[in-house]
């Protein structure tokens, strides 16, 4: 039976290339509050991507754990900023103290990977 990890990785390489094209891509877009609302979706997906791959990298469980830090950077707060992104696609008003409180849980979730050694939520 072969390796499934080099062709993993190999898949993972490729996405993280096209992500960073779409970054790129995005960039050069014209600034407006919807264009920035889609930088940062897509920059949060090219963050979680490096750190997929970095995590097939990895070679133990601590730099895996490392790896899961890169990636929840903004795999915390990708779901929060797809959703502003959509509500201004679509130009539905959205409660600022629902933003805030939804940015708070986000980051809540964010705090607790980056202390993943200090409590026992992943061991």
């Amino acid at each position: 039976m072969t390796d499934p990890m080099p062709i993993l990785q190999g898949c993972q390489i490729a996405v993280t290339f096209i992500m960073a094209i779409a970054f790129v891509f995005v960039t050069r877009l014209n600034r407006t509050p919807l264009t920035i609302s889609l930088f940062a979706s897509v920059f949060c997906a090219f963050m979680v991507s490096i750190g997929y791959l970095l995590v097939l990298l990895s070679n133990d469980v601590r730099e895996a754990m490392n790896a899961i830090r890169i990636e929840y950077i903004r795999s915390a707060y990708i779901a929060f900023t797809f959703m502003l992104f959509m509500f201004r696609y679509v130009r539905i008003r959205f409660s600022g103290f629902l933003k805030l409180l939804l940015f708070i849980w986000h980051s809540v979730v964010f705090v607790l990977i980056f202390t993943w050694d200090m409590n026992d939520l992943y061991d």
